[in-house]
C-alpha cells in the first residue's frame, strides 16, 4: 500500500474512533437523562400522592380537632398535616417535576434517535465505493451527529431557560 493508501486509511481509523466517542457520549447522555426522569417521575408521584392524601385528611382532622373534648395531640396533628400538605403541594410546584421528567424523557428519546442515526449513517458511509469518498462521507456524518447532539444538550436547555425566565 503506498503512502497515500495508507494516510487515508488511517484518516478513516481516527474518524471512526471519533464516531465511536461520539456513540459512546450520546449513550451515555441519554442514559443519564433517562434515568433523571425516571427519579423525577417517581418523586412526582410520592409528592401528588401526598398531596392528595393531606387535601382529604388534614380538613377532616381539623374538623375533628375542633370538637370538644379533644386532645391536644389532635390538635397538634392538624396543624402539622396542614403545613405538611402545603409544604408538598409548594415543593411540587417549585420543582416542577412533572414537566422536568416530561423533558428529560424527550431529550433521552431524542438523544437515542440522534445515535441510531448515526450508526446507521455510518454503516452507509462504509459501504462507499472508494477510501477518499469513505472518509469524506464520514466526515459529514460526524459533523451531522455532533450538531444533532448539541441541538439537544444546548440548545433545548437554552430554550427551557428562556422559557422560564418571566418576560
Amino acid at each position: 500500500m503506498d503512502a497515500v493508501g495508507q494516510d487515508i486509511s488511517s484518516a478513516i481509523t481516527s474518524i471512526s474512533k471519533a464516531i465511536d466517542g461520539l456513540l459512546a457520549r450520546l449513550q451515555n447522555d441519554a442514559s443519564v437523562r433517562e434515568h433523571r426522569s425516571s427519579r423525577q417521575h417517581t418523586w412526582d408521584l410520592v409528592f401528588r400522592a401526598t398531596t392528595a392524601i393531606l387535601a382529604v385528611a388534614s380538613p377532616a382532622l381539623v374538623t375533628y380537632s375542633t370538637t370538644a373534648g379533644v386532645a391536644d395531640f389532635y390538635k397538634i396533628a392538624a396543624i402539622i398535616l396542614s403545613g405538611v400538605a402545603g409544604a408538598a403541594a409548594t415543593l411540587q410546584a417549585i420543582f416542577a417535576l412533572q414537566q422536568g421528567y416530561v423533558r428529560n424523557a424527550i431529550d433521552a428519546l431524542e438523544l437515542y434517535e440522534v445515535k441510531a442515526q448515526l450508526e446507521s449513517d455510518r454503516n452507509e458511509a462504509l459501504q462507499k465505493g472508494s477510501d477518499f469518498e469513505k472518509y469524506a462521507q464520514l466526515k459529514v456524518v460526524l459533523g451531522n451527529a455532533m450538531r444533532g447532539h448539541k441541538a439537544v444538550i444546548v440548545a433545548k436547555q437554552k430554550a427551557y431557560l428562556e422559557k422560564a425566565l418571566p418576560n
